[in-house]
Formats: structure tokens, sequence, C-alpha cells
């Protein structure tokens, strides 16, 4: 806790003081400050803002903007809101694979405590990065959108005045700081400039069609190991599209499953796998995008083979490598083709095995079932064609999924195996493509 004596704004005349309350951030807690600010120190006493005496809230980030801490202090029709709705995740997820931000049910409790029309949700961070190459401008960028509302009590020039004394990053913030003034002047302008700046990658892109969607796999899959796994690949979902097609001609949802979860089971991310992506190209380019002047790649990584378990958490312990690990990257993916054969030094692991195992199993049930598909059976055919959804994660994470998925397999499959093949049922309720 810092910040506890009132502060002269000399810019101003003003009176300041601030409270900052800081929990490290992600994965140690929020960071809160409560800022005063009076004509003169006599007006301010208690460090804390108190219950529903907020006037404005600056959210950096919607998690901590929709807390305890936060929402005790708004007062409807009294408290004005800018919230960055960027979804951060917090250190939640290192605990829970499932773990989601609910960005509705926590935009929907601002609105409510600061009232109807007086809580303005920016993308701050997406917009940070694209205008300026680093998302660190977003908070400034929210501050200057404040400003240029009226809603702070000082004026931009002390503002503007405050952040060249800082002394740090003067252009960079000065430049946020116009950015998010221009954003409540004219926010169509600065959409503009943002959609000017946005990369134009194909990955980014996503797949209108099923077509679209395979063909991209196809392509992904090539570069992961060659033609004969993007073959393997095409003829599993050729198959599904014909079963279903006689069953449900307007349909592409259990096409589209296959297409998804094959390619997920088949493009499984092992050292090779990693080594590419690391040394592709795209990596690079997006640090280029985001990062200028002189800095150091620093690698961490738990290599199945020299790593050690970390005794607190039974799971491999990281260490951390120099940038010459880019250039062992950039060798290890010219071996690929070595994946899952008997000179594979990595194949030989419990997890990779289990990987393998996947892909058999998934390819020799899905077979089973396309050749049975009724109307009867579609939903159940369905859901065992999503079935690899349950599997998520890296390492002792994905292998925990794993197990659950390997216990729910059999009463999916049962269920489907309880309808009779025919076509006395009504068609299936699925979406079109």
């Amino acid at each position: 806790m810092t910040g506890t004596k009132p502060l002269q704004v000399q810019a101003e005349g003003k009176s300041v003081q601030a409270l900052d309350l800081t929990g490290l951030a992600q994965k140690f807690g929020a960071v809160y400050c409560h800022l005063k600010v009076a004509d003169n120190a006599d007006q301010l006493r208690a460090t804390r803002l108190s219950v529903g005496q907020c006037d404005l809230l600056i959210g950096a980030d919607l998690v901590t903007a929709a807390s305890d801490e936060s929402l005790s202090r708004l007062r409807s029709g009294a408290t004005v809101a800018v919230v960055n709705d960027h979804a951060t995740v917090t250190g939640a997820f290192t605990r829970d694979r499932d773990f989601t931000v609910p960005v509705f049910a926590q935009r929907t409790a601002i609105e409510r405590f600061c009232g109807a029309g007086r809580v303005t949700f920016i993308e701050a961070t997406e917009l940070a990065e694209q205008l300026t190459g680093n998302t660190i401008g977003a908070n400034i960028m929210l501050l200057g959108f404040t400003c240029q509302m009226g809603w702070l009590p000082v004026g931009h020039g002390s503002l503007e005045q405050a952040i060249e004394s800082n002394g740090v990053a003067v252009p960079a913030n000065l430049q946020a700081f116009a950015l998010g003034r221009m954003l409540a002047h004219d926010p169509a302008a600065v959409t503009k400039l943002a959609e000017a700046g946005k990369p134009r990658r194909d990955s980014l892109a996503m797949s209108e069609t099923v077509d679209e969607l395979v063909e991209r796999r196809r392509v992904d899959l090539v570069a992961y190991q060659g033609e004969a796994l993007a073959t393997r690949f095409l003829s599993l979902v050729e198959s599904a599209r014909q079963a279903e097609k006689l069953i449900a001609p307007l349909s592409s949802s259990l096409t589209e499953a296959v297409a998804r979860n094959f390619y997920k089971l088949l493009a499984y991310k092992d050292e090779y796998e990693v080594a590419r992506l690391f040394s592709d190209g795209t990596f690079l380019d997006t640090l280029k995008q985001g990062f200028s002047g002189d800095y150091t790649l620093r690698f961490h990584m738990a290599p199945p083979i020299f790593s050690k378990l970390d005794p607190a958490t039974s799971r491999p312990k990281k260490r951390e490598f120099k940038p010459w690990m880019l250039y062992g990257l950039r060798f290890l993916s010219k071996f690929n083709g070595l994946r899952g054969t008997v000179l594979d030094p990595f194949g030989y692991s419990e997890e990779r095995r289990a990987e393998r195992a996947l892909i058999e199993r998934y390819e020799m049930f899905m077979r089973d079932i396309l050749g049975q598909l009724s109307v009867v059976k579609f939903d159940h055919a369905l859901a065992l064609a999503r079935w690899p959804q349950m599997i998520r994660g890296y390492g002792p994470v994905k292998t925990e999924s794993m197990i659950k998925a390997d216990l729910a397999l059999p009463s999916l499959r049962a269920a489907f195996d309880a309808n009779p093949s025919d076509y006395t049922s009504h068609p299936p309720k699925v979406a079109t493509a």
C-alpha cells in the first residue's frame, strides 16, 4: 500500500490522495487504486473510497472492474464508468482447464450498479495493439477517453504534463492518451485506423464453409507431417460426408464434427510440432509486430528426456533456455518425418503412445458408427464424433482429461447402440452450413 498522504497537483492547484492495493496482477490477485481529487488537502481524510462513493470507475480489465471490491464503491445514477471489456484470463486458468471469463454477467453487474447508460465498454487491449503495436497503452487510452468525456476533475493539459514529468515512455504514452481522446470524439475514425493496422494473416480468418474448414486442415496436416496423414484425414471426413448425405442431405454437422475432431487427434502438439511452430517464421513475425528495439528471447520448457519432476506439483519442472534454443528448434523441426516411427526418440513416452492410440481408436469406432448410421442414431453419432473435445491441455493436464474422456466413452457408445438402425424416426435436428 502506498500513497496515503495528500499530494499537491501543481498544474491546477488541487490536492490528490491515492491508495494503491497491489495483488501482483494476473496470478495473485487484482490491483486497485483508490484515487481522490479535491480543491484542498483538508477535504481529503479517509484513504479508501467509501461504499457507494465512487464518481468515476476506470476499469483496466473487466474481471477486476466487476469484482466485489469495485462494485461496492459504485452508486446507481451517480457513478460513470469506462471499462476495458477485453476478456483477460486470470490465474484460475492454471488450475481449471474449463475456466472461462463470464463476460456477459460481469458487464451486466457493472451496468446494474452504475445505472442505465452510464457505462462505456471499450476493447482497449485490442485497439491499443492494433494502433500502437503494444497492448500496454490500453490503460492510457482509457484515461484519454475519460478526459475527453469531461469525467475527470483535471484538464488534458495537466494530464499530458504529468505524463511528460513521469519520464517513462513519454511519446508512446502521449500517443495512447491522444488516441483515447480521439476515440471519445470520433470512434468511427479510430475504428478505421485500427482496421487499417490489423494484420492480414490467413491464419486469423475464420472458415466460412465446411469445405473451407476441411481444406485448411488438410494443408495444416501436410505441413505437420506430409501428404499421407492429410490423405488419411480426408478419407474419414469423406466417409462422414457420404453417410450424412444419405440421412440428412441438408446437414453438414456430422462432417464438420469429424473434420474438427479427427484433425485435433492427428495433429497433437509434440516436440516436433512445437519446434515447427516456433521456427516457421510466424512466431518471429508476431514478435516484430509487437516489439521494437533490442530484446532477448528466453524459452521456458520441460524437455521430456532431460526434465525432472517438481516435488511440489509432481509435474515436469521447466528450465530456462537462452536464444540459441531457437536454432535447436529449427533443426528439430526438420525431423518431423520420424514422428511415430521406431526412430522417434520421443515416441516411446507414455503420453505419445496414448495419443497415437487415440487416433486409431477414434478412426475405428467412427467408421463402425458411420456404417450403422440412421436417423434415430444421428444425434448419438454426433456426440461420439465430438468426443475428443473432452480432451484438452498438454502434459499431465492432457493425461487427466484423457482419463475422464475414456470413462465417458462407453456411455456414449451404449446410447448409440441402444437405437435401431432404421429410418422410421423424424429427420434429425441439425444445423446446416
